[in-house]
């Protein structure tokens, strides 16, 4: 049997009072369609309007009253009331000044029969008529009129829970019945957001379900205040195929969708449609599909799974139309004819099983929203078991009592504007190959993917191609990760933090393809951590430690480390950090000396994972003997001086940017020189040993590059180097008392520059660099704690003259470019502090660095 439906499923939200849906009917204004009538008055406390100011109270036998007051006036005096009027069975109706809740005048009715005061009392409701809204159509949507839509909307019309009802359709587009309600949308055929209505199947349905109403215009919807979750699963043609249907369906389950409508079916099922009707089961979501437009019994998918609720079509006084489907396969019947606004504006008529589902959706959701405890069980039930019966059986059109007593029967073709033929339903193709659902998993820096069987096509010899995209969209048109018949694939050629979308087609052994899968976004993940670094031995100096240790590479690109010092126990990570940085080695200053450190090194990713310690160091600063000499150059080519130390041998550099070098070049007496030989950029360290001048090209130890004879330094001469003729490479030159000597090539011979400047023989300090940034280096000298700078490769007078520091109490003066502006400032270097000028001028230093000798 199939059932006609009716407002009775919603039959929780009226009040006790309404008359039945065949009562409410009789006796209206005004006239619809061929069987129909205008809309009912229906006398019916509206919840909403929970308040009255009356109370309806029976006074007791007089007996029970004092005499000096009458029943009237005690039960006024109780209340603060007055009286309006006396009942026919003597029943008193007061009135209060202000409206109460009627839970409120409950207690207080209750109170004055515990008082003796009344027999009996009670809150008088208020009671107004059913809900009609005025929008222009009104008087045309007789499906809405025969169901008795306006005692449903004096209870909800969707509010504050709004149930979300998935679309299944040709997209939709949105238009004023329903802007404002419309959310972001999925489309199944592309796997992207675009869900835009060109054949307006879809825009349709979502109007009959949820068109604002009693707003003026148009017409009025089912839940007005429903939100729409558009997912497109048919092209713009009105085609689609189960497999882009089950798609949509299992998106909008897992997407906030609380209902579904699908308005279109195929004549055959599909284990992944089945699959996906049961997802909805599983997770409370209820489908509501069409039957179908073939006039006969034949099933149509989805609507003939047991899960979902089948629509037929019924005409107006409750009589199947022709080209419905119907039989035992149908759970219940709705209005097969009605208006919904299209994309233009216009509210054609709107014909088919199409449209009597989103009906029942629409419905649904005023249930759903009244109490969304309701299970799909209960709402399934409440829509079967109190429709109103109708005799449907598979041979033919048998009359019905229909809703309306006595109701002419309805003539298709006549009475309501319309021919009485359905819209085309959109059919579903079941023989094309299914679409796969793809799933993925993303582990340590791979992606897991697996997918479901294919079905449909020859039947045979399924095979799989798996596309790969960096963007957020995958088609056939993006790199194929494999293809055959496996249904996995780990993809472990990822990047972490990039994001990766995931596409799988089918093909068949005709050579047929389905459908694009479900679209998967994945971000690759770096989850474990990098290899522990290896602490190279230590190097003890004044108060300071120098550290190096192995480089870790890591997938996620640059590791930084981090140094960990303890004087207590062992050092393990928790130790306390004592350096940050992405350097291979740093060192650790301010120390005290004869105190036992211990350091460990930790590394952490770039995804933030973090290394076990190394293995731990020991280390005990102290004061070594030795003659050491203050350097300074670019050690890293970065365009700033850094500091060291050459000690006997031992080099110990820290660069402008704090890496700190490290090695051995030259032996004691060796007279140690810094220039830039090769034209790099990068100062090195070079020594000349009993005149010769043996030249090192890098900041390491071993074999000299090139060696010459120039000067005596063995007897007294001082070796310096600079860019005399303003080249990029450095030459050798020698002060001898009382003349600064300058060679222009890297070889011995005599001096190409001979000139006298300063007092050498009375005590000045040779001084050389480029004090003006023009690229040529010049000499100085400091003389009794004054600098006098010269701007050219000749006697005169300095061109620059300040004091800065203290050099006659032992101040060692150093120069260098120590913010890369290119010109050399002065420094001094106290107690292993290097005190730095950024310009040339008396006045405290700009900069400190601590870097003690070794």
């Amino acid at each position: 049997m199939v059932l006609l439906l009716t407002l009775a499923l919603l039959g929780s939200l009226l009040p006790a009072a309404a008359l039945p849906a065949a009562q409410a009917t009789e006796g209206a204004a005004g006239a619809g369609p061929s069987g129909t009538r205008g809309p009912a008055i229906d006398v019916t406390a509206r919840p909403e309007l929970d308040r009255t100011r009356r109370l309806v109270v029976t006074p007791p036998a007089p007996r029970g009253l004092s005499a000096q007051a009458t029943a009237a006036t005690a039960i006024t005096a109780a209340t603060g009331g007055r009286q309006v009027t006396e009942l026919h069975d003597g029943a008193l109706v007061i009135e209060l000044e202000e409206a109460r809740t009627l839970d409120e005048m409950a207690a207080l009715a209750e109170s004055l029969v515990a008082a003796g005061l009344a027999e009996r009392a009670e809150p008088d409701p208020v009671t107004t008529v059913a809900r009609v809204p005025n929008d222009l159509l009104w008087t045309q949507q007789w499906g809405q009129i025969e169901t008795a839509m306006p005692s449903a909307w004096d209870v909800t019309v969707g509010g504050a829970s709004s149930p979300v009802i998935a679309v299944l359709d040709t997209g939709v587009t949105i238009t004023s019945e329903i802007v404002d309600r419309v959310l972001p949308g999925y489309n199944a055929l592309t796997g992207g957001a675009d869900t835009t209505d060109l054949y307006g199947h879809g825009t349709l349905t979502a109007t009959l379900i949820g068109a604002r109403g009693d707003d003026g215009i148009g017409i009025a919807g089912q839940c007005w205040e429903c939100r729409i979750l558009p997912v497109k699963v048919l092209n713009d043609t009105g085609n689609g195929t189960l497999s882009q249907l089950a798609a949509g369906v299992r998106w909008a389950v897992d997407n906030g969708a609380d209902l579904i409508n699908i308005s279109a079916g195929g004549t055959q099922g599909s284990a992944v449609m089945r699959d996906a009707v049961l997802h909805a089961a599983a997770n409370g979501v209820v489908i509501v599909a069409a039957a179908g437009n073939n006039g006969d019994t034949a099933p149509l998918y989805p609507a003939a799974y047991p899960e979902v609720l089948s629509v037929a079509a019924s005409t107006s006084g409750g009589d199947r139309y022709s080209w419905s489907t119907h039989g035992p396969g149908v759970d219940v019947a709705a209005p097969g004819c009605n208006i919904a606004q299209e994309t233009t504006g216009a509210y054609p008529s709107y014909c088919g099983t199409s449209s009597a589902a989103p009906f029942v959706t629409g419905l649904l959701a005023l249930a759903y929203d009244d109490d969304p405890t309701l299970t799909p069980a209960q709402l399934r039930s409440r829509a079967v078991s109190t429709a109103t019966p109708v005799d449907w059986v598979a041979a033919g059109i048998v009359s019905a009592p229909g809703i309306v007593p006595g109701g002419t029967p309805f003539d298709p073709g006549e009475g309501d504007g319309t021919d009485g033929a359905p819209d085309p339903l959109p059919e579903i193709d079941p023989d094309e190959l299914t679409a796969v659902r793809l799933t993925g998993v993303a582990e340590d820096l791979e992606i897991a993917l697996s997918w479901t069987p294919t079905t449909g096509g020859s039947g045979a010899g399924y095979r799989y191609a798996l596309h790969r995209s960096t963007g957020d969209s995958c088609d056939d048109t993006a790199p194929q990760l494999s293809a055959g018949t496996a249904r996995s694939h780990t993809d472990t050629a990822v990047v972490h933090g990039r994001r990766y979308s995931y596409c799988v087609y089918a093909s068949d052994d005709a050579g047929d393809r389905s459908p694009r899968s479900n679209l998967v976004t994945m971000t690759a993940s770096d989850t474990s951590p990098p290899a522990a670094p290896r602490l190279a031995p230590v190097a003890v100096a004044d108060r300071s430690v120098d550290l190096a240790w192995t480089q870790v590479a890591d997938p996620t690109g640059p590791v930084v480390y981090r140094v960990h010092r303890t004087t207590g126990g062992t050092c393990n990570a928790a130790s306390p950090v004592v350096w940050l940085g992405p350097d291979a080695r740093t060192s650790d200053q301010q120390l005290t000396n004869g105190t036992d450190y211990r350091y460990c090194v930790t590394a952490t990713d770039g995804a933030g994972n973090r290394s076990a310690a190394s293995n731990v160091r020991s280390a005990v600063p102290s004061v070594e003997g030795g003659a050491c000499t203050a350097l300074t150059g670019d050690w890293d080519a970065s365009g700033r001086d850094g500091v060291g130390w050459w000690c006997d041998g031992q080099v110990r550099l820290r660069a402008a940017q704090g890496t700190v070098y490290r090695y051995t070049y030259g032996r004691p007496g060796d007279v140690p020189i810094v220039a830039d030989w090769d034209g790099d950029g990068q100062d090195t360290v070079s020594v000349i040993r009993d005149g010769t001048w043996l030249l090192n090209d890098d900041l390491a130890g071993g074999a000299a590059d090139r060696s010459f004879v120039y000067g005596r330094v063995a007897r007294g001469d001082v070796p310096i180097a600079g860019a005399w003729t303003g080249g990029p490479r450095d030459l050798p030159g020698i002060v001898r008392e009382p003349e600064w000597h300058l060679r222009l090539a890297q070889s011995g011979g005599d001096a190409d520059r001979r000139f006298v400047y300063g007092r050498l023989t009375g005590g000045d300090l040779p001084l050389w660099g480029d004090w003006d940034g023009s690229g040529d280096t010049t000499v100085g000298v400091v003389r009794e704690g004054v600098w006098l700078l010269r701007n050219r490769l000749a006697g005169g007078d300095a061109d620059l003259s300040y004091r800065y520091g203290r050099v006659l109490d032992g101040d060692v003066p150093v120069t260098g470019d120590w913010n890369g502006d290119g010109r050399d400032t002065p420094g001094i270097v106290r107690d292993g502090r290097w005190l730095l000028k950024l310009e040339h001028g008396a006045g405290d230093a700009d900069g400190t660095i601590i870097f003690r000798r070794p």
